[in-house]
């Protein structure tokens, strides 16, 4: 019980997910024990294993929100996650659904047709059959009909209620990645259970256990890919990814400074440019792992920094063909660069590469470290 104490307090610090997983857990568990009679104090404590940990965890979350003064924030933005998502003439539910087909139904995934079929079919069979038979409580008590439902529910509700993330982002759909990777298994079982005693039945299931649990590591690898793969781990013949052109290996195309970056900068390097930002950007953020302040001037550097390390190094990002225009806020600078103000910021860089020493360049970036004058 103390591991599983600590198993579902640590999840619940690390992922939203995992709130809603437990849930239907602790709920599962509390019909189990209606059904099965068991007596008050084990209920209450077979409770308390799932209600202390979330408790904590839930408390410690909050807790940081309230002193870091962001709880109105999160508050705004948890509302727009669960709110409504209206494009054109369709509805959130339209967008959801569209998600979801497009990211594992797509046109070169037939297979998953297939599986989902078998998947849909056997649930509807293992439903009749318990109904017919009278043993739909079954379901609650055994730990493979559990775990399904489980599995099974989790995601989607998540995805129920997150409508507006799972609306707009279709990688939202990796959620489903649990089912895939454990419904197999967990069907294996199940069917080896009904069928025990047939020995080239039982064999070919185990089989087919031994092949899914060696996938089971590698699905657990999360990819920028759609549920498929994440849940599969692989893009081959049999299971394709319309999202592998976004996966790892392309990071380099989609965010050139930012690897640039990733693969260059130290820690003790400070990061300014005129005419490029990542201060506001999480995607750009988490690829560079570091922040890039866009500036007018460099005599703004004292005014964002006013008590910087001496042992900081000052590092200012030329681009060479930049988008404009630019625009930024950065400690309270409203920035723009425009046409016609870019060849005065030419001449500001420029000035600034005369007397800096030169740590990157190619045909588009220049990265210079350099000093900040008794004037600046």
């Amino acid at each position: 019980n103390i591991f599983k104490m600590i198993i579902i307090f640590c999840g619940c610090c690390v992922d939203y997910y995992f709130w809603i997983l437990i849930f239907f857990a602790f709920t599962f568990d509390l019909i189990k024990n209606i059904i099965q009679k068991t007596n008050i104090k084990q209920s209450v404590i077979s409770a308390l294993n799932y209600i202390i940990p979330v408790i904590f965890s839930v408390g410690l979350f909050f807790a940081h929100i309230i002193m870091t003064d962001t709880f109105d924030y999160l508050k705004l933005r948890f509302d727009y996650r669960v709110g409504d998502y209206i494009f054109n003439e369709h509805s959130t539910f339209y967008y959801i659904i569209n998600n979801l087909s497009y990211s594992v139904f797509n046109a070169k995934n037939i297979s998953m047709y297939l599986f989902f079929s078998i998947i849909t079919l056997c649930i509807i069979s293992i439903l009749f059959f318990k109904i017919k038979n009278k043993t739909l409580k079954e379901i609650f008590i055994n730990p493979e009909y559990n775990i399904f439902c489980l599995f099974f529910t989790a995601p989607l509700v998540q995805i129920a209620i997150l409508k507006n993330h799972s609306a707009i982002h279709d990688f939202s759909m990796i959620k489903i990645a649990i089912l895939i990777v454990f419904s197999l298994l967990i069907l294996f079982i199940v069917l080896n259970k009904l069928l025990k005693g047939k020995t080239t039945v039982s064999f070919l299931i185990s089989i087919l256990t031994a092949l899914i649990l060696t996938q089971i590591p590698i699905g657990t690898k999360i990819y920028y890919k759609n549920a498929v793969n994440t849940g599969f781990g692989y893009d081959g013949p049999l299971l394709h990814s319309y999202r592998t052109d976004y996966s790892e290996s392309n990071v380099d195309d989609l965010y050139p400074m930012e690897m640039i970056l990733f693969k260059t900068a130290n820690f003790d390097e400070v990061y300014f440019s005129f005419t490029y930002d990542i201060s506001g950007n999480s995607h750009c953020n988490a690829v560079s792992q570091k922040t890039v302040y866009m500036i007018n001037d460099i005599s703004e550097i004292k005014t964002i920094f006013p008590e910087l390390n001496n042992k900081a190094k000052l590092m200012l990002i030329v681009q060479k063909h930049p988008n404009l225009p630019v625009r930024a806020n950065t400690a309270g600078f409203e920035i723009e660069v425009t046409e016609e103000t870019y060849p005065e910021v030419v001449r500001k860089q420029n000035e600034i590469l005369k007397d800096s020493k030169i740590k990157y360049e190619d045909d588009d970036y220049i990265i210079a470290e350099f000093k900040l004058s008794s004037t600046d």
